[in-house]
């Protein structure tokens, strides 16, 4: 899969995940039942809790997009660690964190387009 396709991979899970806004009652555990159901709406094949080596991710969709979600802000270099470790991982083509608050990241990491959604009133997406 070309970069392009990555791209436009992210894009459209990001378009899928967009319309979501934040509720304060949200646990992670909610949110993540709420991402799968946008994805499922929206046609996107995934397994959740995907095992990738040392961890897992919360959502890998069949097009190997790794969907990261963050209820709580942790240290970026924590993040970019556990982010680079799924990265190095053969299934995962392309990356997409899902934050509660907005958190900057590189638009490449461990090699692998990146991109994050801010569902905190859903202002700040990236690519």
């Amino acid at each position: 899969m070309d970069d392009n396709s990555k791209n436009a991979e992210i894009g459209r899970v990001l378009t899928a995940l967009r319309p979501l806004r934040l509720m304060p009652a949200d646990s992670e555990r909610g949110l993540q039942d709420r991402i799968g159901a946008a994805l499922v709406a929206s046609g996107i094949a995934f397994e959740r809790e995907a095992p990738l080596g040392r961890g897992r991710i919360d959502f890998l969709t069949a097009s190997g997009v790794g969907i990261e979600v963050k209820r709580d802000r942790p240290s970026r270099g924590a993040l970019l660690g556990q982010l680079t470790r799924y990265a190095e991982h053969p299934r995962v083509r392309a990356l997409v964190l899902v934050a509660e608050r907005a958190t900057e990241l590189p638009a490449v990491v461990g090699g692998k387009p990146c991109a994050a959604l801010c569902l905190n009133g859903n202002w700040g997406v990236a690519l």
